[in-house]
């Protein structure tokens, strides 16, 4: 029952999250009819993530409990509602709601991610591997599905869906149980240097966690000029654009849903492999004219290839995270997303203005090429140890 619980809430809170990202821009222009300041907000919402992820850091790991989730619930209710029938058209005031519930929506995510990953771990690898297929299925299924339900039901009825949605986040928080950890157990993990430790001295937990910023800080190189690379330099329509989009996901969902089980499934050798591929394909995506056909089964294999090696990166990492600082641990990996992608972003922009596109392409294929000779020097430290292997034999031996 907690175990539904947890993937019920998780499902909502997202959901809810995402879809409310999608409309601070239709609510800003709505209030203030500025189109400077609307084109701030993703400047306003990067700023709520950095700040929940350095909170995160801190209090995350001590912070698992019913209270929190049902405190944070409720004041993510109250700042959308105060958004609502907010009279005084205060730019302050809206930028601190924003950040409010950017902030504590990113809590309530984290702390039920924590319990959810403690709960998945009691079931072994199985478990392991579905926390990564759900995590990985519903943020790219509700990506792919929010924004036009968003925007939909936004312009009928206003913020009064997201108000809505939220009341059941609230009634289910107030329903889960939390174990309350056994005298002692959590001792070694209260004290915030200790926590630190633990991560930065176990190179099997923060090697996949930095290898991800990598990707992360390559990938938005290129994903920050896409939409101008279709659209304005091969001339193809929004509609395209936004299709490509579509199948890029559709590649990611394959993998997550079914191939990664399957195939991909405890093979960390495959990592290195997965960059240097992902720089070849951004590389064609530079260099190659193509028409529409080819281009979306190129925008379906980066799909695949980059869920593929996130979900072998977050395989690697949670095999070796103590389950009593998995919010710490998280939280770092949001902290470091946070910034790799305003860097990534950065330079990929400054690079397409000043040099062109091409140049991009080249620069994100020398970063991936990189890293996958760095990830190969380090494969050790992401390799399979023996308990596991056995674990993997057995398995195969079952079926």
């Amino acid at each position: 029952m907690q175990y539904n619980l947890y993937k019920i809430l998780f499902v909502f809170i997202v959901f809810v999250a995402q879809a409310y990202l999608v409309t601070i821009p239709l609510l800003a222009m709505d209030f203030f009819n500025d189109e400077d300041f609307v084109a701030t907000i993703g400047v306003i919402e990067a700023i709520g993530g950095l700040i929940f992820g350095l909170l995160g850091i801190l209090i995350i790991d001590n912070i698992k409990n019913k209270t929190t989730l049902v405190i944070s619930s409720i004041v993510v209710f109250i700042a959308i509602l105060s958004q609502k029938i907010l009279l005084d058209e205060s730019k302050l005031i809206f930028v601190f709601s924003v950040m409010i519930i950017i902030i504590f929506a990113r809590i309530i995510e984290n702390v039920q991610n924590a319990l959810m990953f403690v709960e998945c771990h009691k079931r072994g690898d199985d478990g392991l591997e579905f926390f990564n297929k759900l995590t990985s299925s519903t943020y790219i299924i509700i990506g792919i599905i929010v924004a036009p339900i968003a925007v939909l039901v936004y312009g009928i009825s206003g913020l009064t869906f997201l108000i809505v949605l939220t009341l059941p986040i609230i009634i289910i928080a107030s329903f889960i149980k939390v174990e309350a950890p056994k005298s002692g157990e959590n001792k070694k993990t209260t004290n915030f240097k200790e926590r630190l430790k633990m991560f930065f001295g176990n190179k099997k937990l923060c090697i996949p966690v930095f290898i991800i910023n990598s990707i992360m800080f390559s990938a938005l190189m290129v994903s920050t000029i896409y939409f101008l690379y279709i659209t304005q330099e091969l001339k193809y329509s929004t509609f395209e654009y936004s299709t490509l989009l579509a199948i890029q996901s559709i590649g990611s969902i394959l993998v997550s849903a079914y191939l990664y089980g399957k195939w991909l499934k405890m093979k960390p050798r495959l990592i290195h492999i997965g960059l240097f591929t992902l720089g070849i394909f951004y590389l064609i995506l530079g260099f190659i004219n193509f028409n529409f056909i080819l281009l979306a089964i190129l925008a379906f294999l980066m799909g695949a290839c980059l869920t593929s090696l996130f979900m072998l990166l977050n395989e690697r990492y949670q095999k070796n995270c103590p389950k009593e600082i998995y919010g710490t641990v998280n939280s770092i990996r949001i902290t470091l997303n946070n910034i790799s992608g305003l860097i990534g972003s950065g330079i990929g922009s400054i690079l397409y203005i000043n040099f062109g596109s091409q140049v991009v392409f080249v620069c994100t294929f020398v970063l991936l090429a990189l890293f996958s000779v760095i990830t190969y020097l380090f494969k050790e430290e992401l390799s399979i140890n023996v308990e596991e292997r056995q674990n993997l034999k057995d398995l195969k031996g079952s079926n």
